[in-house]
């Protein structure tokens, strides 16, 4: 999971959510290479929302 935030900040993302949407959008291919779970677990990255409202900007 480190690895797909890490991809995500470098990509622009500058909140939980964003990185939760990047995530979810991302080729599985691309997932797949950052050896990372399936997109159907990736998909809670919408509980990512409510970190970004508990802690914001701490990304």
């Amino acid at each position: 999971m480190l690895l797909i935030a890490a991809c995500a900040v470098l990509t622009g993302a500058r909140s939980y959510a964003a990185v939760g949407q990047w995530a979810a959008d991302a080729p599985q291919a691309t997932l797949a290479r950052l050896d990372a779970p399936h997109r159907r677990r990736l998909r809670a990255g919408t509980a990512a929302q409510g970190l970004d409202r508990a802690a914001p900007g701490r990304l």
